[in-house]
């Protein structure tokens, strides 16, 4: 995890996908998820890990979605918001989640290319069951930045978004 966030700041864009070379039996591992959207076919099925539309998880859901504020149109985990090279542009993040029968913390971390360190920017304590929570930032938009979700359940069970990246144009 250290390492992602790592080449993240670095620039790298990366998405998270999880595997494993053990030849025991496994144990809470944390597996890809899919985000998938109609319709169902099997070309969807090959894109979204492609593009970035997946979520690692060893038990909840987790899916997170941006767009510029006021945009009909939100892009999905993995994508690219261009936003002005200039001034300031602000940003709506939306994270659904399905915390099944645990309940945990939500968090929507944000970075910038070059910083030594991701920002919390929202936190959501205290979640059970399913829903969407929503988040503003006031992104500058001459840095190339990354904002990602993160859930983890009172018990231990996490899951990681994939990024959505903004590019000053």
């Amino acid at each position: 995890m250290g390492w992602w966030v790592r080449m993240l700041l670095r620039g790298e864009w990366l998405y998270a996908y999880s595997g494993s070379d053990t030849h025991d039996d496994v144990f809470d591992f944390g597996g890809n998820h899919a985000y998938l959207t109609p319709p169902f076919t099997s070309d969807a099925l090959v894109s979204a890990p492609r593009s970035g539309r997946l979520y690692v998880s060893n038990y909840q859901s987790i899916n997170l979605l941006g767009r510029i504020a006021g945009s009909a149109r939100w892009a999905q985990m993995g994508s690219i918001i261009p936003v002005p090279s200039q001034g300031t542009t602000n940003l709506e993040l939306a994270v659904s989640y399905d915390m099944g029968t645990r309940s945990g913390c939500l968090t929507i971390f944000e970075g910038h290319v070059n910083e030594s360190a991701e920002t919390v920017l929202c936190t959501f304590p205290s979640l059970s069951g399913s829903g969407t929570k929503t988040c503003t930032d006031l992104a500058f938009t001459g840095q190339r930045s990354h904002y990602r979700a993160h859930s983890e359940t009172t018990d231990g069970f996490s899951a990681y978004s994939n990024p959505i990246f903004v590019l000053p144009h």
